[in-house]
């Protein structure tokens, strides 16, 4: 008669540790950004990430140049996303995350805009195709104009919507084409302490 028990199991092989980011140790995309145009970037060195900011004029050339320069290469645009910096800064910023695979890098680029209505900021959508959407889901919810992109429309809310929903000053609609928020007309979940309008 053979022995029935089980041949024990051999033990979990060992995960491979994390290889450290090719820029460690030396200069950084961002930094030799801010040598090759010292008067329009400018580094921030605190953060996880290198992160740049650069002025609006400039982020057309600068743009070409990442993705195109052989020993940067950033050809991929993971994201572009808006950030209000509210009323007392008077700021708006895109923001692009893009990725070297040659570096083993990431760069975070910064461009900054006022929060006036129209504030503008070069498309980098001829540059990255996937930055076509996502500048005009930036534009949709922050309000900011991308010149010469492609396709300049919203991508989420309808054309005739008011305002931009992730700025700090949006007034938040009641009613919406005879459509009604429960949530923050007077007397709802978010207005409860507001008189509900009568024949209600």
């Amino acid at each position: 008669m053979t022995d029935a028990t089980p041949a024990p199991k051999p033990p979990p092989k060992k995960k491979p540790a994390p290889e450290p980011p090719a820029w460690t140790g030396r200069e950084t995309a961002a930094s030799i950004l801010a040598a090759k145009y010292p008067e329009g970037c400018r580094v921030e060195e605190e953060r996880a990430d290198p992160t740049v900011e650069v002025d609006a004029a400039l982020w057309p050339v600068v743009a070409r140049w990442l993705k195109e320069d052989a020993a940067l290469a950033f050809e991929t645009c993971h994201l572009v996303t808006g950030i209000d910096r509210g009323a007392e800064a008077d700021r708006l910023e895109a923001v692009y995350s893009l990725y070297s695979r040659v570096r083993r890098e990431w760069l975070h680029v910064r461009i900054p805009t006022g929060r006036a209505e129209g504030a503008e900021v070069p498309s980098a959508a001829g540059v990255w195709r996937a930055a076509d959407w996502h500048e005009r889901e930036t534009f949709d919810l922050v309000g900011i104009h991308f010149t010469e992109h492609p396709d300049p429309r919203r991508i989420f809310l309808p054309d005739d919507w008011e305002g931009h929903p992730l700025r700090k000053d949006y007034d938040y609609p009641v009613e919406y084409h005879g459509i009604r928020d429960v949530y923050r007309m007077p007397g709802g979940i978010l207005a409860p302490d507001a008189d509900p309008p009568e024949g209600d």
